[in-house]
């Protein structure tokens, strides 16, 4: 089958050739094989392409987005009521002090016990193991001597470890 043949029966199976070629073409169908198998693929190719073309949804672009918005201005939709605030006088007026005077009492709440200025206090377990600004003086191990002192003012235990010959 020649290029031109496969043309016109693709415009034949399309439905764009004229009546009197395509009675030609009919009647020369039933006796070719070659034309009736390449009739038969292009029917089915064009059956295959009408029921299973993929569908494709465009974004909108973004020129499209705003003219929407544009005609929904101008058409003069429905718009939300603005937020009001409660007249003078009104019982409600001290609501809106009410959050923000909440949470500031509770920031001060939380942050006074960090700006104390007491001195801190030692532990009562430190206190029953050292005496307040003395030298305790305890043998360790044979050849080694132990001196400790607590500082109530700086909350602080201080070990010395030595050789006997040294201290």
């Amino acid at each position: 089958m020649n290029p031109q043949d496969q043309l016109d029966y693709q415009a034949w199976v399309d439905g764009e050739l004229p009546e009197v070629r395509a009675r030609a073409l009919e009647e020369s169908l039933p006796s070719d094989p070659d034309a009736r198998t390449f009739c038969d693929g292009l029917r089915n190719f064009r059956d295959v392409l009408r029921h299973h073309e993929p569908t494709v949804a465009l974004p909108e672009s973004r020129d499209f987005y705003w003219s929407k918005i544009r005609r929904a201005i101008e058409q003069g939709g429905a718009s939300p009521a603005p937020f009001r605030s409660p007249e003078r006088g009104s019982p409600y007026r001290w609501l809106g002090w009410l959050v923000p005077s909440a949470a500031l009492a509770l920031a001060l709440v939380w942050a006074l016990p960090k700006f104390s200025t007491r001195p801190a206090q030692p532990a009562p377990v430190a206190m029953a193991a050292t005496m307040v600004g003395h030298e305790i003086e305890a043998p360790a191990a044979e050849g080694i001597t132990t001196l400790t002192f607590y500082s109530a003012q700086d909350s602080m235990t201080v070990v010395w470890l030595g050789r006997v010959d040294i201290l």
